[in-house]
């Protein structure tokens, strides 16, 4: 490379290294500003854990993750946002589940997804990237998505994971009756820390949109006449990787099919087999 800029150094200089008790720091750092390394000088790239807990300061992305946001930003697309798709297939709701519910998976979405953001393994995923370090929300709130036209809203659920499904469900049809009224708070508007929209009532077999500011994930969900339910999952590149996403997918389709009852019993004749449940791998 010709020239410094951000996070960028030029090809083959120094950039850290590692020295013994022995050795003199003051002579390394020396030579180290002159781009020059020791000839028995042991380099190593050292790349800090972050704590899962992520401290307040938030945790620094590793020299390695540095490079991999500045390729990619500097790419053909030029895009730090990265998508990947999923199948869950048919999802037949209790007759117990309330009418608005019958024929969407929202309310799964925002009850299992906030559940899923509080475990070891994803709460990176509740996270958001600032002044080149991944940030921790406080809280899990998911955003999700209303707009009848000219007027796209994220409603906030404060501390989903807290909640049951009917108390989640409720949420969500209140959330709805006031945005349809105009009496949703500034606080329910502004602090969503990652986005479901629902657009199964479209007829649209793809969604990637735009991830909004301060969140690293946003979970689309479609419905295909003949496949059934599917997940487009957007997620920041700069905080995690496809293959931590790919995970969560896999463990969020999983819960959601758990949910669905044999057609038998909602009484589709067509239907002979009783369904089985994907959480829990036992029949229902």
């Amino acid at each position: 490379m010709h020239e410094r800029h951000g996070d960028f150094v030029y090809l083959d200089a120094p950039v850290a290294f590692v020295a013994s008790d022995k050795e003199q720091t003051t002579d390394l750092l020396d030579e180290a500003r002159r781009g020059k390394a020791a000839a028995d000088a042991d380099w190593s790239l050292v790349v800090g854990a972050c704590p899962i807990g992520l401290p307040d300061a938030g945790c620094p992305v590793s020299i390695a993750k540095a490079t991999e946001i500045a390729v990619l930003g500097n790419g053909a697309g030029q895009s730090l946002q990265a998508t990947l798709g999923a199948a869950i297939g048919p999802i037949w709701r209790s007759e117990a589940t309330a009418n608005f519910f019958q024929d969407k998976i929202t309310d799964l979405l925002v009850y299992e997804s906030s559940r899923l953001l509080t475990t070891k393994k994803f709460r990176i995923l509740n996270s958001y990237f600032e002044d080149g370090r991944v940030c921790a929300h406080d809280h899990v709130s998911p955003g999700v998505s209303f707009d009848e036209g000219g007027r796209l809203t994220l409603y906030a659920i404060s501390n989903a994971d807290t909640l049951t499904l009917p108390e989640t469900q409720d949420q969500l049809v209140d959330g709805l009756m006031r945005y349809v009224g105009r009496r949703l708070a500034l606080k329910e508007v502004s602090t969503a820390t990652f986005t479901i929209s629902d657009v199964t009532t479209t007829d649209l077999n793809l969604s990637v949109p735009l991830l909004p500011r301060g969140q690293s994930i946003i979970i689309v969900a479609i419905r295909d006449p003949a496949q059934g339910y599917m997940l487009s999952i957007s997620y920041d590149h700069r905080i995690t990787e496809g293959l931590t996403v790919a995970a969560f997918a896999q463990e969020l389709i999983k819960r959601l099919r758990s949910y669905s009852v044999s057609p038998v019993a909602n009484g589709d004749d067509a239907a002979e087999a009783p369904a089985i449940c994907a959480y829990c791998e036992t029949r229902r």
